[in-house]
């Protein structure tokens, strides 16, 4: 009796250990996100990667992409993907890739955002599990203000002060003044002025008519994720805010002159005192 025991629980600790070998079990990981970090209203490609798709006792497999902040889905876009499992191409060993475009909140703070999918893990019976990622954002964008600093009615020489108020350093930076109907631009429209950091300013030199007007400009940088940008700019010029200044006015000083009438009162005295002595 003994015996027929032993080998009645011998062959269901077999069975439940071959039932357990067919169990499906799933992982899942964020492969990549491009760019990195992303940049809050713009879009975002995000690839994950499922293991243990390949076990066909997964069944018909399910993942999904939740559509929560920070993450926005375009129009009759879904982050749904169903199929069966050994049957996908295999680009990545016996790994599934499922890749996303999404955007991401125009107002998702910088820093790690977390981010949701579900997926299947148990086959035929399709219960979920749940797990978190994070997504990196950081405020890429910046914008200026530029304001005049002088202008030279000798050679019609504009200098303009170029101030980044954003939060992040900028690179690459270069001035391109558009054309006004009452000014006249000559030589380059476009000065190259270098990289540029947060809360500091450069200045840039362009040669123009001595006319008052509203100058346009584009204004493009590379940002913190190497995308080339371009933000707009204007300032109001009025050349005759520079006439008449105290500081261009050449002022005559009376040093030397007070210096010419100690010498010849010294001379004279030197004449007076010899004459005296003979």
């Amino acid at each position: 009796m003994k015996k027929v025991i032993s080998l009645l629980s011998l062959v269901l600790l077999i069975s439940l250990a071959a039932a357990s070998s067919n169990q499906c079990s799933l992982s899942v990981s964020l492969l990549s996100q491009d760019p990195y970090p992303a940049t809050p209203g713009e879009y975002v490609k995000l690839v994950f990667q499922v293991e243990g798709a390949q076990d066909v006792s997964c069944g018909d497999i399910q993942f999904e992409l939740l559509e929560k902040y920070p993450l926005i889905f375009d129009p009759n876009t879904s982050g749904k993907v169903s199929l069966k499992a050994g049957t996908f191409v295999q680009d990545y060993s016996s790994h599934l890739i499922i890749p996303y475009k999404v955007r991401v909140s125009p107002d998702a703070l910088n820093g790690d955002n977390p981010i949701e999918v579900q997926f299947s893990n148990r086959g035929e019976t399709q219960s979920f599990l749940s797990k978190e990622f994070n997504l990196s954002v950081q405020e890429a964008r910046v914008n200026f203000e530029v304001y005049v600093k002088n202008f030279d009615y000798k050679t019609n020489t504009l200098t303009l002060e170029i101030l980044n108020v954003g939060k992040a350093n900028v690179q690459a930076v270069t001035v391109e003044v558009l054309g006004a109907s009452n000014l006249t631009v000559k030589g380059s429209k476009t000065n190259i002025i270098g990289d540029l950091d947060s809360n500091e300013y450069t200045t840039t030199d362009f040669e123009v008519s001595p006319s008052s007007a509203i100058i346009p400009m584009n204004i493009y940088y590379t940002d913190g994720a190497g995308i080339r940008r371009t933000t707009t700019a204007s300032v109001s010029f009025t050349p005759e805010n520079f006439l008449d200044r105290k500081a261009d006015k050449k002022t005559s000083s009376s040093t030397p002159l007070i210096i010419g009438v100690v010498v010849l009162i010294a001379v004279g005295y030197y004449f007076y005192r010899k004459r005296k002595k003979k």
